[in-house]
Order: structure tokens, then sequence, then C-alpha cells
């Protein structure tokens, strides 16, 4: 893990334009409350809104060292490119690049951390995965954010920004009711 995120790391130092990056998904969630089983790793990477250039930049680094990627649009309107990257060892990695003022948002209020013994990567707080998780929606999205709310230490007034910035702050008290969180 360490190597393939020290990899990531450097393709996204050496691209051009790209804003700043976190560790988002269930591997980040790790960092917060108790881990979950997760088949891939994911990373969002805050861009400018015309981003294509960047990604192909991004996507041929990876591809020139091993790597097998192939180029979605995401699901959400908000995120135009997603890229679904295997290692040469089969870790799958998903880079997100994201665009919105909440993901610039998320990314500043990521924290550095140790990732093995020698690298250090920046992770989303548990309040941006949980908007990250609500603005998807998904069922074990919601039962994360349920179980963040739970168990995670949160900056109240912070997750509540976030989740008025992002439009989602009815799915996040109902999950706050469901949670037993008082925090809104």
């Amino acid at each position: 893990m360490e190597t393939t995120l020290r990899i990531v790391k450097t393709v996204l130092d050496h691209a051009q334009g790209i804003k700043g990056y976190t560790l988002i998904g269930a591997m980040a969630l790790g960092a917060w409350i108790a881990p979950r089983a997760t088949m891939d790793v994911d990373v969002l990477v805050h861009v400018p809104k015309r981003s294509h250039r960047i990604v192909d930049h991004v996507r041929s680094s990876l591809i020139s060292r091993g790597w097998s990627v192939a180029l979605y649009s995401h699901e959400q309107k908000s995120i135009p490119y997603r890229l679904r990257a295997q290692t040469p060892k089969g870790l799958m990695i998903d880079l997100i690049f994201a665009p919105l003022a909440i993901h610039k948002r998320i990314v500043e209020h990521s924290q550095i951390a140790p990732i093995g013994k020698r690298l250090r990567f920046p992770v989303a707080g548990p309040e941006g995965i949980a908007v990250l998780k609500l603005m998807a929606g998904r069922k074990q999205d919601l039962i994360d954010v349920e179980r963040i709310l739970a168990e995670a230490e949160l900056d109240d007034a912070l997750l509540l920004n976030f989740a008025r910035e992002a439009k989602v702050k009815q799915p996040l008290m109902r999950a706050a009711k469901k949670a037993g969180w008082s925090g809104g």
C-alpha cells in the first residue's frame, strides 16, 4: 500500500494544475473510526473545471509505470472524471477529479497522516468523508455516515457548514437521527 500511494503522490505532485488531493472512502474512514473492508483506495483530486489535460497527464504517467488505467465519467454531475487504475500487483485505485468549492474545502481540511513507515499522505477528515458519502448517497455510504456520526470525534460546525455547502443537510439530519448524533 505504501509503495502504491507513494507512486500516486509522486504523479499528482508533478501534474500541473492539481490544486490538492486527499485520501477518501473506506480507507480514509479507518483513520477516524473502526475500519471496514474495502476493495479499493479512493483519492479525491481537486482540479479546475476544465481539467481534461490534467486527467490525461495523470493517466499517461500511471500507464508509463505499468498500471492499467481506465477513464470514466462519474455518476455524479459534480465530478467530471474518474480514473480507475490497477497496479501491476492488482490493487485498485480510484482517482476522483473534482472541481467544486466543497471539494477544495475538504482537501484543505485534510490532515497529513503516516502511511506505512515513511510516507505521509493527506487524509480527509471525518466531516469531509461524511459529506462526500452523503453526496454519493449509496446504501453503504449512508451506513458509513451513521458510523461516522456515532463513533468519530467531529467538528460539528465544520460538518454542518460542509453539509450546507454541498446541499446535503437534510440527509445529514436523517442520518444524525439514526445515529443518535445531536451536533446539529
